[in-house]
């Protein structure tokens, strides 16, 4: 059990959507947020609205990832030399990617200055 300070901030709007696979973005992202974030850590999440797309991120204060592996973590099976390899099969955020794909969305992450990263997912407003 983790103590973690959650940070929520979500602009109202609506999009039209597969729920089901939604709910497994969203909940990848917010699982990664709470296993790679320390004890007494905080997590942000924003939802909001951007050249009519909706923004949705999410920050941590985890170790981050090596700049050199950002762009492999979105690939099948991969798992960073940092990641908890014993609670999960590399597929959690490939699968994310497919799904915003398949959304018309997409996916980014950027380690943040003052520690932890950030993942940015944009989906097409309707």
């Amino acid at each position: 059990k983790k103590d973690i300070d959650f940070d929520v901030d979500l602009e109202n709007m609506e999009y039209t959507g597969n729920k089901g696979l939604l709910f497994h973005v969203w909940g990848n992202l917010i699982g990664n947020a709470i296993k790679f974030n320390p004890q007494g850590g905080a997590i942000r999440i924003r939802l909001l609205r951007r050249d009519g797309n909706a923004v949705f991120t999410i920050q941590d204060e985890g170790p981050g990832i090596p700049e050199e592996e950002q762009h492999h973590i979105f690939d099948k099976f991969y798992q960073s030399e940092s990641s908890h390899k014993n609670e999960g099969n590399g597929l959690g955020l490939a699968l994310v990617k497919q799904i915003l794909h398949v959304s018309e969305g997409t996916i980014s992450v950027e380690n943040r200055p003052e520690g932890g990263c950030q993942f940015t997912v944009i989906l097409k407003m309707t």
